[in-house]
């Protein structure tokens, strides 16, 4: 009987511990380490690889349900979303990521079986992006082409927040968050095509419209004015407009318009100079 009993408890105990194995909820191994790549390749919201933007608020207060805390996994930083239905990230500053060419995440989880991804765009809403596969007890890593939500009207420049959904009370973990340009070697090319012109002019107005390509996917642009600098920012070939406003009437106004890349390339043809006079103040209504 001793013998039986033995037997028993060594069974049991097995017996226990596979169940407690199969339902663990946290990874044991820590998120695949990302490669080496340089600053200027990358923008990072949060990993132990590169170096993180400041001012992340990776806990504001959307009246979601989950608890975020961030733990270490074999001595490595994660982020853990336990009873997770949604969680959100605020940014201290809007994340431009027109030179990145894709989004990265890692997660891990034992029971989640729907997660979503929202970038949120200043200007122009957001675009939910669906990660799958999604298997359990196991880092899955995925890596989205930022022209694949890009494409779908998201505003890529102007990246604020950011907006994770599940089916609701399951614990997942996250790491290694963050844009890269997955372009091979450094880029040396300048932007190419650079113009800059006068559009709508009114009596106290001027619009400035600029263009160039680039082979990083975006260009960078400086506007003058008397020492004032507006900086701006666009796709590779897609023409975007200023308008200086507040000007004097009958006015000659002298511009300066430079272009580079994310890599501070400068336009061959940069800088350019725009002259332009602002109209008359119109006559009053009769």
């Amino acid at each position: 009987m001793k013998h039986t009993s033995k037997l028993l408890v060594a069974l049991l105990v097995i017996l226990l511990f596979g169940v407690t194995a199969s339902f663990s909820q946290t990874p044991s191994v820590a998120a695949p380490t990302p490669p080496e790549r340089s600053n200027l390749k990358v923008i990072s919201i949060f990993s132990n690889a590169y170096t993180n933007i400041d001012g992340t608020n990776f806990n504001p207060y959307w009246n979601q349900a989950t608890t975020m805390t961030t733990v270490q996994i074999v001595g490595n930083a994660t982020i853990k979303l336990a009873n997770f239905n949604f969680q959100g990230f605020e940014f201290a500053s809007d994340i431009n990521a027109l030179p990145m060419t894709h989004f990265h995440i890692d997660v891990w989880t034992a029971d989640e079986t729907k997660l979503v991804v929202a970038p949120i765009s200043r200007s122009v809403t957001n675009q939910n992006v669906g990660l799958t596969p999604l298997v359990v007890n196991s880092w899955n890593s995925y890596d989205i082409e930022l022209s694949s939500v890009s494409n779908k009207w998201l505003s890529i420049s102007d990246i604020f927040q950011f907006y994770f959904e599940g089916a609701g009370g399951h614990t997942i973990f996250i790491d290694n968050i963050y844009f890269y340009n997955n372009m091979e070697g450094d880029d040396v090319e300048a932007p190419a095509g650079f113009s800059a012109v006068s559009g709508l002019v009114g009596f106290n107005s001027i619009e400035l419209l600029l263009n160039a390509t680039d082979n990083s996917g975006a260009v960078f642009y400086e506007l003058e004015l008397s020492g004032a600098l507006v900086n701006l920012s666009s796709a590779s070939g897609k023409e975007i407009a200023y308008t200086f406003k507040n000007l004097n009437a009958t006015t000659e106004f002298t511009f300066t318009a430079k272009a580079k890349d994310y890599s501070g390339n400068i336009a061959a043809n940069s800088p350019i100079t725009v002259l332009a006079t602002t109209g008359e103040i119109p006559a009053p209504a009769p």
